[in-house]
């Protein structure tokens, strides 16, 4: 199966050379798409002038084998979108553009914070033997130096698709500890199996299908940021199509990365997953007046959580 790997670009040159620089040698990704989702900082240049400069490297490479009468088409491209219109309308231009145009059929996406190996990669296009799965994820783990990953982690990487009350008490810091053994899987359900079914699975890696991707109509563009998760796994379940979870493979995330630089403060970046969570549960969970009144309220008093914490923690 063809694959190629997309990489979200946002006034994030260098950490996304990182990211094209960690996967250059793996055998298992075909092409590298870098899309850069109109950054501003005037580095996307950067961007150009390195993948240019692998593509070249390929072409020596592939002149000096005998059995090669012609330069292999390039490996690496970036890809400029028109506007930046959010996590889910880059990466859809990505996806969109390995499928249409480089006819690859499973589709890597990946944070440009995102680090893993090749064995992940390999894990990931193992679930797609599985004719019915569209999207499969890794074990996102916080720590590079601890031997493998516990509950925590694994309620981070994939959870239930919930209901509406559900995803209000899992929007507040507190509501979601206090609540956590019923909106989370138990223990018990990742217990003893290479690979689970999840309704959700993290935004950071994942790997989907390209023509089931496309077909769902990707992420729903009018999020610009948060949630997309719930958003894809709404609509492939709709379809009949599975999510897994590889538990064979797993993945550094950072956290915010370009996020947390062109939104610091994270009272702002906690407003901007509000408005996504609004969009969610009117769009797809089919909350009401009632229901949204509600859901405004306690929004209201997650961001007094938030504020209080940002000003006594000093963050």
């Amino acid at each position: 199966m063809r694959t190629a790997a997309v990489i979200l670009n946002y006034n994030d040159a260098e950490a996304s050379i990182r990211a094209v620089e960690r996967i250059r040698s793996f055998r298992s990704i075909d092409n590298v798409i870098v899309v850069d989702n109109a950054s501003t900082d005037g580095d996307t240049w950067k961007i150009g002038q390195y993948l240019d400069e692998l593509n070249a490297e390929q072409d020596k490479a592939s002149w000096q084998h005998a059995d090669k009468k012609k330069k292999e088409c390039q490996r690496y491209m970036l890809v400029l979108s028109d506007k930046n219109g959010g996590y889910g309308y880059g990466n859809n231009i990505g996806v969109r553009y390995a499928y249409e145009v480089l006819g690859a059929d499973l589709c890597l996406i990946a944070n440009p914070d995102s680090e893993f190996g090749e064995r992940t990669v390999n894990a990931l296009r193992a679930c797609f033997e599985d004719k019915n799965v569209a999207a499969a994820g890794a074990v996102m783990r916080s720590d590079a130096h601890k031997k493998g990953y516990g509950y925590n982690e694994l309620i981070s990487s994939a959870w239930p698709l919930r209901g509406f009350a559900g995803e209000l008490l899992d929007s507040g810091p507190i509501s979601r500890r206090l609540f956590r053994p019923f909106l989370n899987y138990p223990p018990s359900y990742f217990k003893g199996k290479k690979r689970a079914e999840a309704g959700c699975i993290h935004g950071s890696l994942l790997m989907v299908e390209c023509e089931s991707f496309l077909a769902a109509g990707g992420y729903d563009e009018e999020m610009f940021l948060y949630h997309e998760e719930d958003v894809l796994g709404q609509k492939f379940r709709r379809m009949g199509l599975r999510t897994v979870l590889s538990l064979s493979g797993s993945y550094i995330h950072e956290g915010a990365g370009s996020t947390g630089k062109v939104w610091a403060s994270s009272l702002r970046r906690n407003s901007l997953r509000q408005q996504s969570e609004r969009y969610y549960y009117r769009h797809y969970l089919g909350a009401g007046p009632i229901a949204m009144a509600a859901a405004f309220i306690f929004q209201m008093i997650v961001q007094l959580e938030t504020f209080l914490y940002e000003k006594f923690s000093g963050k």
